[in-house]
């Protein structure tokens, strides 16, 4: 089961980088992907490896995703495609949830390096392949988070050879894509993983040896061309402040849905939005491929206006609820030493996800719900571990030591000596008074 869901994977990865050429290909693997995941959790579940908090937790989530199908019932047009498609994409992550539990090979280091690879052949190949007006798929999150993860994490010298050879590489696939936010993805990785890794000597020493190897092919190359491919690409609208095309159709798009929600919404849709399977009436992103054929459009590139749309305020409540628990995850992994490293290579890369969230849906990727299913697991196995809670210990005893010292008082008195000593002392001071 293990293979055969991390497979299905690794062809939606490949075929999402050859897209649009083979949808249908996508759509098949999309389709193998849930068919896995769920035969995996239903085996989880049904041999009772889930309990307590973790199985109302999954039955509350389940409850959620099929609460939206009710202002389903209410659409002026409902297209079945979409609403298992969306049904699909919320229930994803629950399911690989639950699969973990039951399945933890689905946490080797193997099947990590498996997803690696099927996302960095797509990278390789979409500029050859894939290549539709001089735009196509960027590298993903989950290639440049396991880059930055190398560059911290593995050996010196292979650390080395991934900040000079291969982030580079990956900066200038992301680069000529077209995509911004793909390219802006990179520094930002960068970022999240200094934050993430307590060894700052290592990171700056790091850093300014590959900065200092780069810097020479770097001046000759932008010295003679990168201006000039700058304002060719598609970030000369930046360079001289003016919004692109594709930018402005992505706020149209929210701006439809919010004209959609005056002219259809009732009372009861503002707590649970359109639906799933939910599209809206286009007036200023008019786009042909995207339309049906009763003139609407489902898509939505900006996660945060696609959740408030379908969902509504109980979406976006969750939605939030969700950030939170990501951050004290990510915050988990960042205090315990003892976590494993796999915990930080997906805190990475699932923080990229979400930035990228802001530009692009990506709830529709098995990878981010793999991620995202993988950090909750390998953040709450840290937080319960014996090691986690002597350090969270040994860290609320420094907090009390230093709070001591600032506010003039004497630190505390440690008695070394036996509990059953200190209880003897005790009776006899008691029976001579």
């Amino acid at each position: 089961m293990r293979w055969a869901l991390i497979t299905s994977m690794c062809l939606f990865s490949i075929y999402n980088g050859l897209d649009p050429r083979v949808l249908a290909g996508q759509r098949l693997a999309y389709a193998m992907t849930f068919l896995f995941a769920a035969l995996a959790a239903t085996a989880t579940l049904h041999g009772r490896k889930l309990r307590g908090n973790d199985a109302k937790s999954v039955a509350l989530l389940v409850a959620l995703c099929l609460v939206f199908l009710l202002p389903t019932l209410t659409q002026a047009f409902v297209y079945p495609h979409y609403v298992a498609g969306d049904l699909a994409s919320l229930l994803m992550p629950v399911l690989f949830w639950v699969a973990m539990r039951g399945y933890p090979s689905l946490l080797r280091a193997s099947s990590f390096g498996a997803l690696i690879a099927a996302s960095a052949v797509a990278a390789m190949l979409a500029p050859n392949f894939a290549d539709v007006g001089g735009r196509y798929e960027p590298p993903t999150p989950f290639v440049i988070g396991s880059l930055w993860f190398g560059v911290f994490y593995a050996r010196r010298r292979t650390s080395l050879l991934i900040l000079v050879v291969l982030v580079p590489s990956v900066l200038w696939l992301a680069f000529a894509s077209g995509f911004r936010s793909s390219a802006l993805l990179v520094p930002i990785g960068a970022l999240v993983a200094v934050v993430l890794r307590r060894r700052t000597l290592r990171t700056a020493v790091v850093l300014a040896i590959g900065v200092l190897a780069v810097i020479p092919f770097v001046w000759n190359f932008a010295e003679a061309t990168l201006w000039s491919t700058l304002q060719e690409s598609r970030f000369r609208p930046l360079l001289f402040g003016e919004v692109d095309e594709s930018m402005l159709t992505r706020f149209l798009e929210s701006a439809d849905a919010l004209s959609t929600v005056r002219s259809e919404w009732g009372p009861g849709n503002y707590l649970l939005g359109s639906g799933h399977g939910a599209t809206y009436l286009p007036n200023l992103s008019l786009e042909a491929r995207n339309l049906t054929a009763e003139g609407r459009i489902h898509n939505i590139h900006i996660t945060p206006a696609l959740i408030l749309f379908r969902y509504g305020l109980l979406g976006a409540g969750v939605m939030v609820y969700g950030l939170v628990r990501l951050a004290l995850g990510f915050q988990t992994v960042r205090n315990t030493p003892s976590s494993s490293q796999l915990a930080s290579a997906y805190a990475i890369i699932v923080v990229l996800y979400v930035v990228d969230s802001s530009m692009r849906n990506n709830l529709v990727d098995p990878s981010f719900s793999f991620a995202l299913a993988a950090l909750f697991t390998l953040a709450s196995a840290a937080h319960n571990s014996k090691a986690a809670r002597v350090e969270q210990t040994a860290r609320r005893r420094r907090r009390s030591l230093a709070y001591r010292r600032r506010i003039g008082l004497p630190a505390p008195k440690v008695c070394r000596e036996s509990p059953l000593q200190v209880q003897l002392d005790h009776l006899g001071s008691a029976s001579h008074t």
